[in-house]
């Protein structure tokens, strides 16, 4: 499929999302509308996953006249629909502000008007919304500020009020967006998202990853650690250096991030753990020290990470110091 497919299309298709009802398969896109400035939302229809699809109204879904809460040429795009347990389906989209709408059962047309889910309920909602439902709860997932987290919500119902539960999925070192959705297939859950190291650190040449995703016992979903094997894959591989790439070090005990403290550019400096807030200080690149180490040299400031004084013994305590060439400043990444 291609935006030609679509009359009423311009240019420039983003996101988008097929779903399968009553024997067809449906696939949401947002383009550049033709003849109404901004992005839009459409549909194709097809009787096969793989096509050929083609265009289900011959019109547009949602067009950014019918959405005017903000002045964005952005906010019709990320479409993911819901379809819940009774038949009812939902379409949800969104940049800056979350909307929702109801479908008729033909999939093709909007049952009711347009919502707006309150900032309130979904803080720091950039885009990409993502609804699914386990055990009579629902849950939508989002992206969240930028360079871009996953963050979440639950409700008892699709329509809401939603009650924010915070962080699902850090940011992505290479790729300032992070995108996601979550499926169930054969009583396991799986959370799909994107990187780009694939592509050479090319933000906009994104690398399908798939990971597990678990719950608690009160329902709340467990943090996904992002790792380079996915599912059944080989076992992790070493990190290796990228150019252009920095990258983040996070905890997997508490999800925090590997920083200098302080954002401090002096000699000595101590490193620490810290929330994520997007600053260079918690930034690292990688330069190989050969023999498969290498150095670890903090964007912020330039210097290394260093076991202090280049102590052995345990305890001693790691700074950031200037390149000096001893083994202190040079590490290698182990299972």
């Amino acid at each position: 499929m291609a935006v030609s497919n679509f009359s009423w299309a311009r240019a420039d298709a983003w996101a988008g999302h097929v779903v399968y009802r009553n024997g067809k398969f449906y696939w949401y896109i947002c383009a550049e509308h033709r003849y109404i400035p901004g992005k839009a939302i459409g549909v194709a229809v097809s009787n096969s996953p793989t096509g050929p699809f083609t265009d289900a109204r011959g019109t547009a879904l949602v067009t950014n006249d019918m959405t005017t809460q903000i002045n964005s040429q952005w906010d019709d795009i990320d479409p993911a629909v819901f379809i819940d347990d009774n038949g009812q389906a939902y379409l949800f989209w969104g940049n800056t502000r979350c909307y929702w709408a109801r479908l008729k059962s033909n999939m093709i047309e909007l049952d009711g008007g347009i919502n707006v889910i309150s900032s309130s309920n979904l803080p720091n909602f950039t885009e990409a919304p993502w609804v699914h439902k386990r055990n009579g709860t629902y849950y939508l997932s989002y992206a969240y500020g930028w360079p871009e987290e996953i963050h979440y919500a639950t409700s008892s119902s699709p329509t809401g009020s939603w009650t924010y539960r915070g962080i699902l999925n850090d940011r992505i070192p290479n790729c300032g967006t992070n995108h996601q959705s979550i499926i169930e297939f054969n009583g396991n859950w799986y959370f799909f998202y994107h990187t780009a190291a694939l592509s050479g650190g090319h933000e906009y040449r994104r690398s399908v990853c798939l990971d597990h995703l678990y719950y608690n016992s009160n329902g709340t979903m467990k943090k996904v650690m992002m790792t380079s094997s996915g599912i059944g894959g080989p076992s992790p591989t070493p990190l290796v250096p990228v150019t252009g790439v920095n990258y983040t070090f996070v905890n997997r005990n508490s999800g925090k991030l590997l920083e200098v403290a302080n954002a401090s550019t002096a000699d000595g400096a101590n490193v620490q753990q810290w929330t994520s807030n997007g600053h260079n200080c918690q930034k690292w690149r990688l330069e190989s020290a050969g023999s498969g180490y290498y150095r670890i040299v903090n964007v912020n400031s330039g210097k290394l990470l260093e076991v202090q004084n280049a102590l052995t013994s345990d305890d001693a305590n790691v700074v950031q110091w200037p390149s000096n060439g001893h083994y202190c400043q040079q590490w290698r990444f182990a299972q």
